[in-house]
């Protein structure tokens, strides 16, 4: 799916990593996706910056 499409309860798969999604920030139309979450099973915080077309894997 394209990053566009993030939404709060998704997990992304991102190399090896499941990260849960608990907030999202769009800035523009084509400009950026901010993901605000956990990662799984450690439940240390991160972000994750991405191009809204760029293509990402959920479960």
């Amino acid at each position: 799916m394209k990053a566009s499409r993030l939404r709060k309860g998704h997990i992304l798969l991102h190399e090896g990593h499941a990260f849960r999604i608990t907030a999202i920030r769009k800035r523009g139309l084509r400009r950026t996706v901010t993901a605000f979450g956990f990662y799984v099973p450690s439940g240390a915080p991160g972000t994750y910056v991405l191009n809204p077309q760029h293509e990402v894997e959920t479960r």
